[in-house]
């Protein structure tokens, strides 16, 4: 059996202090990659056109499609691609094309192979939480986003449909120091408490990924403050509340030692294809009121702004965040990418 304690503290020797990215500009290479389901390969050239239409170079090179089952290609070629992609040192970020299911049978092959050196972007969402996993890992922030096969500019009629690339590549340029979304207040504490909760790191994803997570080297990092976020799709609710039951017993919510300080739960959907039932929406407005009474000692807020439904704007993991109060609550994060770069606001 692999001696998980070494393993992560060698990982933990890896971790730089203040890890930055470099601003993306007009002329760089983007790195498209496939390291879960199997996208559709008749959409990369409309892709790259849209991608290219703002400026930037797409890249397939370490996308390589042989669906097996349900996956884009083998296991073993899919972490290849996606550390190849990481190292890259042509490239300035890689993007996701689609989640779906497959990333956490990467994990044992990427521990096997040698560390990542260069610090760039990854985004995704979805199935891509268990790469954000591996690499917060080694200290490297990634971007929760929107994948480049579905979003408003691709023609996605559901799945972010109304989430445009421009945001995401606003946030790469470097254009914003920091970000704010509004959220909602759920639990009496996330109410009543007006004390700003500041200087955490944003972690989480996708719930069915951050279970699978649980007691591993990959689950949200106890070790320091956190704001924890958590979306869902294809779980009914009563599904939600077994995950919710998991999370708060294997990351010991309840202790008075937890360094969750507060937990954002974006969208809830039943199925990607479809909006809510006004049914569907009550069932898991209730899960989520449940396990937000349940931890009555942790804010627990809404921000219905990520997830697979309409909108899925950018939050920055492992980024320094905050949450406070002025005519509405607020989850701030800073966008880790060299100052003296940044273009005027």
């Amino acid at each position: 059996m692999r001696d998980y304690a070494n393993y992560l503290q060698n990982r933990i020797n890896l971790v730089i202090d203040n890890v930055m990215w470099f601003p993306l500009q007009v002329g760089d290479t983007i790195d498209l990659i496939a390291p879960s389901s199997a996208p559709e390969i008749s959409k990369f050239e409309k892709i790259a056109n849209i991608i290219t239409s703002f400026g930037y170079i797409p890249s397939f090179k370490y996308s390589s499609i042989n669906p097996i089952s349900e996956y884009s290609n083998k296991d073993n070629i899919r972490a290849k691609n996606f550390h190849d992609a990481m190292n890259n040192t042509n490239s300035k970020a890689v993007w996701v094309i689609r989640g779906g299911a497959g990333s956490t049978r990467l994990w044992h092959i990427l521990e096997n192979m040698p560390p990542i050196q260069t610090c760039k972007p990854f985004i995704g969402f979805s199935d891509a939480t268990g790469l954000h996993s591996y690499l917060h890992t080694i200290g490297i922030p990634t971007i929760h986003g929107i994948t480049a096969e579905f979003n408003k500019n691709s023609g996605s009629t559901v799945i972010n449909n109304e989430e445009s690339m421009e945001y995401l590549f606003d946030i790469l340029t470097g254009k914003y120091k920091t970000v704010s979304y509004q959220i909602e207040a759920i639990n009496q504490i996330a109410q009543h408490n007006n004390i700003m909760l500041d200087d955490l790191t944003i972690t989480g994803g996708n719930i069915t990924l951050v279970i699978a997570s649980l007691g591993s080297i990959y689950s949200p990092n106890t070790t320091q403050n956190s704001i924890l976020i958590l979306e869902s799709v294809g779980e009914t609710p009563h599904q939600l509340d077994r995950w919710f039951d998991a999370l708060i017993h294997g990351c010991s919510l309840l202790s008075t030692t937890n360094m969750i300080k507060a937990i954002v739960i974006g969208s809830t959907l039943q199925n990607a294809s479809r909006q809510n039932s006004i049914v569907e929406n009550q069932n898991y407005n209730d899960s989520i009121e449940r396990f937000s009474n349940i931890i009555s000692n942790i804010p627990v807020y809404r921000g219905h702004f990520f997830g697979h439904d309409a909108h899925n704007k950018p939050i920055v993991l492992g980024s320094k965040a905050k949450i406070f109060k002025t005519e509405t609550w607020n989850l701030e994060f800073t966008v880790p990418i060299h100052q003296e770069i940044f273009s005027p606001q």
